[in-house]
């Protein structure tokens, strides 16, 4: 589920406030979750949603935090943490609109051309083998640029929920200042 703002963090009873990025924070070594000495960390993600406008489609950012917890909280939260297939992981590409079909039918592409190049060097027409080898690594570029491309675009379908461990840290991703009265973290 994405996260539209500041006010949809997850209820708990203690709640501190912190201001900064996800990576420039330092944490006490306390675990959020019960308070005994953390020595662990557990790196999770959360999903924010950005609307531009009325006209442009919803985008989602992905945002990683790594909190240090306690062994008995990260055990905890890595038997809640469900771990998805690898069928479902590679299926959650083809959900961001048609980009990771696009970089199949460049691959079907990439590999007619290389089949044709291989058959042009068996019967030792080297020109026609180099052009077709050219164009096979040019397909082939566009292949990854697409591919990489997809793959970014649809991470926000391969974000886990967070655990109950997890949620004792919930956070946005408000951009408000120190002395600004936005609720950065929980």
């Amino acid at each position: 589920m994405s996260q539209d703002n500041e006010s949809e963090l997850a209820p708990h009873p203690h709640q501190l406030r912190l201001w900064g990025t996800p990576g420039g924070l330092s944490f006490p070594s306390l675990c959020p979750n019960c308070g005994a000495s953390a020595m662990q960390r557990i790196t999770y993600s959360k999903v924010f949603r950005r609307v531009l406008d009325s006209d442009t489609p919803n985008s989602y950012v992905v945002t990683s935090v790594s909190v240090p917890f306690c062994d008995p909280c990260t055990a905890q939260h890595r038997a809640e943490t469900p771990t998805p297939s690898i069928w479902i992981t590679l299926l959650s590409s083809f959900g961001g609109g048609g980009d990771m079909i696009g970089a199949v039918v460049l691959g079907i592409a990439a590999a007619f051309t290389g089949y044709h190049a291989i058959a042009e060097l068996l019967h030792l027409r080297l020109l026609n083998f180099v052009l077709l080898s050219v164009l096979t690594l040019v397909i082939g570029l566009f292949v990854r640029a697409q591919y990489k491309f997809a793959w970014q675009d649809t991470e926000y379908l391969r974000v886990p929920p967070q655990s109950r461990v997890t949620l004792a840290f919930d956070f946005s991703d408000s951009t408000g200042g120190a002395f600004e009265s936005v609720l950065a973290a929980s």
